[in-house]
């Protein structure tokens, strides 16, 4: 039995997607429970990714605008459409054709008391076979949902069971934080479910919603350019978690607010890393900014982090 109380908007950000958007948008399209509107937000794609579209246009609305990151796109996704709930889904991955049949009955079930709904992630890990992200980030289910009332455990904890593609949120907690922050072209997930789930409702439901895949050899992956090892992703990690901090600090209990303390800590000494050879002003202000932030994670292992420290 699927619900239809409720609206949602499935929005699609692409950029350069012409090998799987097909797939992305056929898999929305083969919802037993079928979302109201669908969009796909064109991030300035410079290759045929809006011509693969095409044969959809009856059902698919395509929106292009100038390349200006995922959360932009997202964003403008949740602005041009009107339900009253938003699923997002990668150009590069897919749904499973009961997700939103499973978040829509724990919408129904639980009265829409939470701002963000969500399910399990199934995604590739190192060359080893998919694995659940609740298996990775310990969580586990023990009924079809589990609602909170306060979020902060599932949020802070060191792996976020939530992601962007498996969640459905509520326009009204959307718009209460003004969607994702633009600043930041990674990490963006992370902020927005801490600043939606420190001391707010969330449901958590069974089952998986969304394979998240690794076969776009495009180059235009996120954490291609993004990932751990880039400066960018540190610099959006320490404005993620300053920014937490700075709005959310006070409803922290001690616990909380010391483990994502730690997290800005490591954040300075990564871009202190990375600075070091070349700006070496700039990497001793982020070692003062560790030291402040939290002084026990950045006297222990700095020299460890830094080139030429002990090992």
């Amino acid at each position: 039995m699927t619900s239809r109380t409720v609206s949602v908007a499935a929005i699609i950000p692409a950029f350069n997607r012409a090998t799987t958007i097909v797939r992305a948008v056929e898999s929305v399209l083969d919802q037993t429970r079928p979302p109201d509107e669908i969009l796909v937000v064109d991030d300035g794609s410079t290759d045929d990714t809006v011509a693969r579209l095409a044969p959809y246009r009856d059902r698919v609305r395509v929106d292009t605008i100038d390349n200006a990151g995922a959360a932009v796109a997202r964003n403008i996704g949740a602005s041009h459409t009107t339900a009253e709930w938003l699923a997002f889904l990668d150009s590069d991955d897919y749904w499973f054709p009961d997700h939103l049949a499973r978040i829509t009955a724990a919408i129904d079930a639980t009265g829409g008391a939470a701002g963000v709904y969500f399910d399990d992630t199934s995604r590739p890990v190192d060359d080893r076979d998919d694995a659940s992200l609740f298996a990775l980030a310990d969580f586990a289910l023990t009924g079809d949902w589990e609602l909170t009332e306060d979020a902060t455990d599932w949020v802070v904890r060191r792996r976020q069971p939530t992601m962007l593609q498996s969640s459905v949120f509520a326009r009204a907690a959307w718009d209460s934080v003004d969607g994702l922050w633009p600043e930041l072209r990674s990490r963006h997930d992370t902020h927005i479910f801490l600043r939606l789930g420190i001391g707010q409702p969330m449901c958590a439901v069974a089952g998986t919603g969304c394979q998240m895949t690794d076969d776009d050899t495009t180059g235009n992956r996120q954490m291609d350019a993004m990932g751990t090892r880039s400066r960018r992703y540190w610099h959006h990690t320490v404005a993620l978690y300053d920014d937490v901090l700075a709005r959310h600090g006070d409803q922290l209990d001690a616990e909380h607010r010391a483990m994502l303390a730690t997290r800005l800590a490591r954040g300075h000494l990564s871009l202190a890393r990375h600075d070091l050879p070349r700006k070496p002003l700039g990497a001793a202000a982020h070692v003062a900014r560790a030291v402040r932030a939290d002084a026990a994670t950045a006297f222990g292992p700095i020299s460890r982090r830094l080139p030429g420290g002990a090992r």
